[in-house]
């Protein structure tokens, strides 16, 4: 199942998607290719986590 999700920044959709699940949680990065906005994404909770945050689950 495909989701269509756009930039915060600008609403392009022309957006590059990375999903990983550290520790069985799952996130995705996104960048968008327009404006280069790039953030992180907690798949479960549908919220955008900080870079910190995932630092911490990759570094745990």
């Amino acid at each position: 199942m495909a989701t269509h999700i756009s930039c915060p920044n600008c609403a392009s959709t022309d957006l590059l998607s990375v999903a990983l699940a550290p520790k069985d949680r799952p996130m995705q990065f996104h960048t968008c290719r327009h404006c280069e906005q790039r953030w992180w994404e907690d798949i479960a909770e549908g919220a955008d986590v900080g870079l910190d945050v995932v630092i911490a689950e990759l570094s745990s």
